[in-house]
């Protein structure tokens, strides 16, 4: 079965860019464009995989990532935070239980490893 992978990204073009990289690898993708719609989803939907940034409009990524770890029925959904940000501004977040994080601009080999290194756990 075809693995479901949700990417929440504000920057549309780079969110056109992962969607087509990971659906050329063989995945389902989903994308929210902010965290509320991206929860949203989460919890309607059989979700393997979040790629989620971190800066973003009405929930940012940190939030997906406490929020998702601390519900039964999603904590084991392996995430992957892809940000612009610089090594001391994401010290500001809280990132405990993410996969892997990623700076962007990502490398697109970097990320299906990744994608598929956190699938395998």
């Amino acid at each position: 079965m075809q693995k479901q992978i949700l990417i929440t990204e504000d920057d549309i073009d780079l969110a056109k860019i992962l969607k087509a990289i990971l659906e050329k690898n063989g995945y389902k993708v989903r994308v929210a464009i902010d965290g509320a719609e991206a929860f949203d989803i989460i919890m309607k939907e059989a979700i393997d995989l979040i790629v989620t940034d971190l800066k973003m409009n009405w929930i940012e990524g940190d939030i997906i990532v406490r929020m998702v770890k601390s519900y039964e029925k999603t904590k084991q959904i392996p995430i992957i935070v892809c940000s612009g940000l610089s090594p001391e501004e994401m010290k500001k977040y809280d990132l405990e239980g993410v996969e892997a994080i990623l700076t962007k601009p990502v490398d697109s080999r970097t990320l299906v490893e990744k994608v598929k290194d956190a699938l395998l756990k």
